[in-house]
């Protein structure tokens, strides 16, 4: 009886790895990725400091939960200078990836998004938690006009504190 238990619970922790490698990404193409993770406070953070921050620094993989995270604990957080400046566009504007979503239990934890083009003035964007159904919580910037370089991402209660694999901006503006 044991074995037959032992070795469910086995069939279904293997179904959930390979379920959390097949999780279908939205198109990269064009989006600008941190270059730089220039603050940060993981208060009860799992994430070993600065090297762990690295992670970020580059595009989410589908097997991203395998391979690596940023947990920002309760109340944390970290602001990402981008690799070019972005704007409002059509649709969503910025993704964050989150631990949660199908890599997770649902609803993933609580975070909240403001952007700036110096990293000291910040705009709210907005508050979410990543979908079950998804990879990623998108946030748009709204009938917003300026260019922007710099993201923070803070925790904002819920569980443990999100677990970042990536941040995105979808769209770059034309520099002058």
């Amino acid at each position: 009886m044991k074995r037959g238990v032992i070795a469910g619970l086995l069939g279904v922790f293997l179904g959930a790895i390979a379920a959390q490698a097949s999780v279908e990404l939205p198109d990269l193409t064009g989006s600008v990725f941190p270059v730089e993770i220039t603050e940060w406070c993981l208060p009860s953070s799992r994430t070993s400091l600065p090297s762990g921050l690295r992670v970020l620094l580059d595009e989410p993989r589908t097997t991203a939960v395998l391979s690596g995270f940023v947990h920002l604990g309760l109340d944390g957080y970290i602001v990402a200078r981008m690799k070019l400046p972005f704007c409002a566009g059509p649709g969503a504007d910025i993704r964050i990836y989150e631990h949660g979503g199908p890599w997770g239990p649902p609803p993933g934890e609580a975070l909240s998004v403001y952007v700036s083009m110096d990293g000291s003035e910040w705009e709210w964007v907005g508050f979410g938690f990543v979908p079950a159904n998804l990879p990623y919580r998108a946030f748009e910037l709204g009938d917003r006009t300026n260019s922007y370089l710099y993201i923070k991402v803070v925790a904002r209660g819920g569980g443990d504190g999100p677990e970042l694999i990536a941040v995105e901006a979808l769209h770059p503006c034309e520099t002058e």
